[in-house]
């Protein structure tokens, strides 16, 4: 056993392998892939494996772009603050904007749609909600 010459280099050494997510591709979209752009798909790879922002009983919660039924949704967070933009090329109904702000933002937020002016919606296409500041509960007391 003296014979057996130990080699550092060959020691077994516990890697943390990151768990890479697949972008998951709703019917609509799963039928347009090879139409769409490789720089998209890569930006909706890179979105599904971002790192977890906030997370609650109901799920985890990252910015990103994300392929929803018919719609694109655009999901980020500045200065602590949510933001979710949808696009689509169908109409969006408000029950389509609930089901992804439930999806995609934490449940403790108040998000709210707001109208500009004439020339900001024909700049802004789709639907943008925006997270409106709450009192934290310690500011209560």
């Amino acid at each position: 056993m003296e014979n057996q010459k130990e080699n550092p280099a060959q020691e077994n050494v516990a890697v943390e392998k990151k768990e890479v997510r697949k972008a998951y591709f709703p019917p609509y979209w799963e039928k347009r892939k090879k139409r769409l752009k490789k720089e998209f798909i890569q930006k909706l790879q890179d979105s599904a494996n971002s790192e977890v922002i906030a997370s609650d009983k109901f799920g985890e919660y990252r910015a990103g772009t994300f392929p929803h039924k018919a719609a694109i949704v655009s999901v980020q967070q500045e200065n602590g603050m949510w933001s979710l933009h949808v696009v689509s090329e169908e109409f969006i109904s408000s029950r389509l904007i609930e089901e992804i702000r439930y999806k995609y933002l934490p449940d403790d937020l108040l998000m709210a749609q707001l109208f500009g002016t004439r020339e900001e919606a024909k700049v802004l296409k789709g639907v943008v909600l925006y997270e409106i500041p709450q009192p934290s509960k310690e500011e209560e007391k």
